[in-house]
């Protein structure tokens, strides 16, 4: 749809003998575009009538028929006085008309009071995160195609009679080189023990995991083994395997041989083995 600024402004400078070049000359520098242009002077086309724009110096000047000018001599005769004062307003009635010519050389002027219109601008589409909040099927359903979500997810597990409660915060970031970009984070882990466990292997325990509370890691996956080990995870089967890891410039490095990053390449404090 032709923006109606655009059109008030084409057709304000047509009216006041401007051409269409100057008009289009003068749209272009401040932005506009030339489709937007065309489409605003063949809008005005196909709805006005075009003699309604013509240029104000393609009227003929005012005439003065034999008997106007016959009476002008009887007014010369009758009073001097009213003689001149009738040349001035003629006069000035035929000044204000320029000619063809000088039209065309006029430059481009645009009235203190006329605004040009604003061209219009492309918003860039906004790459947005889907937040799955939590819900971690949601989470497996974008792991498929490597939709960019986030969801925060509490799981439950036994360990021995030990209750670890982890709560992680995993993000899909996207495709990057081929791969798809899963990142996690441990936020919280709580442990519930037995009655029977010793308080010194309860306080050891929680030292431990409050190692690993804040650590986060990085991996690029197929997104078909991350959907597998996503699946797996919501039916609560973990698998650890063995991981090693190793300092580089890019931070820790970290290798699995099996488990869930066995076909993954990881890197983050999360794959790093916490100190007793």
């Amino acid at each position: 749809m032709v923006n109606q600024q655009l059109l008030d402004y084409i057709k304000k400078q047509l009216q006041q003998g401007i051409s269409r070049e100057q008009i289009k000359s003068s749209l272009m520098t401040n932005g506009w575009q030339e489709e937007d242009i065309k489409e605003g002077f063949n809008t005005l086309n196909s709805s006005v009538p075009t003699e309604q724009f013509s240029n104000f110096s393609n009227k003929k000047p005012l005439g003065i028929s034999k008997t106007l000018m016959t009476s002008l001599v009887g007014i010369i005769i009758i009073g001097g006085g009213v003689y001149f004062t009738t040349q001035k307003i003629f006069k000035s009635e035929e000044e204000i008309k320029p000619s063809n010519e000088q039209v065309q050389q006029l430059p481009i002027q645009i009235p203190e009071e006329t605004i040009l219109p604003t061209p219009k601008q492309e918003t860039p589409p906004v790459d947005t995160v889907l937040d799955c909040k939590q819900d971690f099927n949601c989470l497996i359903q974008a792991s498929t195609n490597c939709k960019k979500v986030k969801v925060v997810n509490t799981s439950t597990v036994d360990i021995f009679g030990v209750k670890q409660i982890t709560t992680s915060f995993f993000e899909i970031k996207g495709k990057e080189e081929d791969k798809c970009n899963f990142y996690l984070r441990t936020e919280k882990v709580d442990l519930v023990f037995p009655a029977n466990i010793p308080t010194e292997v309860v306080n050891q325990q929680k030292e431990i995991s409050k190692k690993i509370e804040g650590r986060d890691g990085t991996c690029k996956f197929n997104n078909s083994d991350l959907t597998a080990m996503l699946t797996r995870w919501q039916k609560g089967d973990f698998e650890s395997g063995n991981v090693s890891c190793k300092l580089t410039s890019n931070g820790n490095v970290c290798k699995t041989e099996g488990g869930d990053f066995g076909k993954a390449e990881c890197q983050g404090t999360y794959f790093e083995q916490p100190s007793l």
